[in-house]
């Protein structure tokens, strides 16, 4: 018996159940870019969960002339515009450059960041693709349900309750990388390990019903 219980503890230690979301490819819905090119949750014809273009940027904003000379490095949309040079030279056009700033820069700035943002999720996504398909045989990409934050026997949880597999497309006539379910959801208890037995069946139960 003591042999049975080692080798039991041995198997534990190896086999740990996953009980949090691995930061590695892992996507969280509400920090997907708010743009019309990505687009989140069942498609007209339920074939898609997500939808994400690969739009084009934004052209640069212009720079008034009597401005340019005092900006303090190249325009970006992620570094706030600032002015540089003598102070009464920059008084003059202060006014001018602030206006500039709030009425033009800003709003160009948070249209370019958000056309990055998803232009970087369609790469990601496109890339994950290829990684998916080369490691078919070990690798599931899926959609997780109702996130449990919690803990268990001294363990943290956040790892989502019901799981559906989905698979990376793409759409090479409209440039758009698409996730579409491809099976019935599943409920995770691997990562409920050490919960009471009463109320794990209990959600087993439910589950079955369901």
């Amino acid at each position: 018996i003591s042999l049975v219980d080692y080798l039991l503890a041995v198997r534990a230690q190896i086999e740990k159940p996953a009980r949090t979301v691995p930061a590695e490819n892992a996507f969280w819905q509400e920090k997907f870019p708010s743009h019309a090119a990505c687009e989140v949750g069942p498609s007209a014809d339920g074939a898609s969960w997500l939808r994400v273009g690969h739009p084009v940027p934004p052209r640069p904003v212009k720079v008034p002339r009597e401005i340019a000379p005092f900006l303090a490095e190249d325009l970006s949309h992620s570094i706030e515009p600032r002015l540089v040079g003598e102070d009464d030279e920059l008084e003059e056009i202060r006014w001018r450059f602030e206006r500039w700033r709030d009425d033009e820069w800003r709003p160009w700035a948070d249209e370019a960041a958000r056309t990055e943002a998803v232009r970087a999720l369609h790469r990601r996504l496109f890339d994950l693709r290829h990684q998916l398909d080369m490691n078919a045989a070990t690798d599931e990409l899926v959609w997780g349900h109702g996130v449990l934050h919690m803990e268990i026997a001294g363990h943290r949880i956040q790892y989502p309750l019901v799981t559906t597999p989905v698979a990376i497309e793409y759409d090479a006539d409209r440039s758009v990388v698409l996730v579409s379910p491809q099976g019935p959801a599943r409920l995770q208890t691997d990562p409920l390990a050490g919960l009471d037995q009463r109320y794990l069946g209990q959600l087993l139960a439910l589950a079955a019903f369901a």
